[in-house]
């Protein structure tokens, strides 16, 4: 039996994160019996924070109310992933994909598409954007690196040229 960390009423957001890494690592029971005291929007919060096939994993533990209940308080899009994900077979990738939160026209420009990631970014870990038509039909993914200035300036001097 292995020690599970103490639920108490209230969490920072680190601290909800370090239970969350954590209880991402015990087997799906001890991860419930970890949680079972925790709100069901607290244990929403902590299951986004998981590999998607981890969080379905945990879900699938709990009684189908409490399940139920957990699922309503997480984001929409990571319910409605969950959703998807819990329709393919263990040990698929169907199990472990995780939500599309960035998608962009062709011909969005650069700015406006770091404008958006800069929301995006604080809910999610996202390294990739898929470039979609007008029918949502996916033609090409974007690597956010590719985004990046190719020469960092780290200073300039008094003309403005690079340093």
């Amino acid at each position: 039996m292995s020690a599970t960390p103490a639920a108490s009423a209230t969490h920072t957001s680190d601290d909800e994160r370090d239970l969350a890494t954590t209880i991402a690592n015990y087997p799906p029971h001890e991860a419930v019996a970890a949680l079972v005291g925790e709100e069901d929007a607290t244990i929403a919060k902590m299951l986004e924070r998981m590999n998607p096939g981890t969080a379905i994993a945990i879900l699938r533990e709990f009684p189908e109310p409490r399940r139920t209940a957990i699922v309503a308080q997480a984001a929409p899009e990571c319910a409605r992933q969950w959703s998807v994900n819990q329709a393919f077979p263990e040990d698929t990738i169907g199990r472990l994909m995780a939500p599309v939160y960035t998608e962009f026209p062709p011909d969005m420009t650069v700015a406006e598409a770091i404008r958006r990631l800069r929301s995006i970014v604080r809910k999610a870990l996202v390294s990739y954007a898929f470039v979609v038509d007008a029918e949502k039909k996916l033609i090409g993914v974007l690597v956010f690196r590719d985004m990046m200035p190719r020469r960092i300036p780290c200073a300039t001097t008094r003309n403005g040229s690079w340093a």
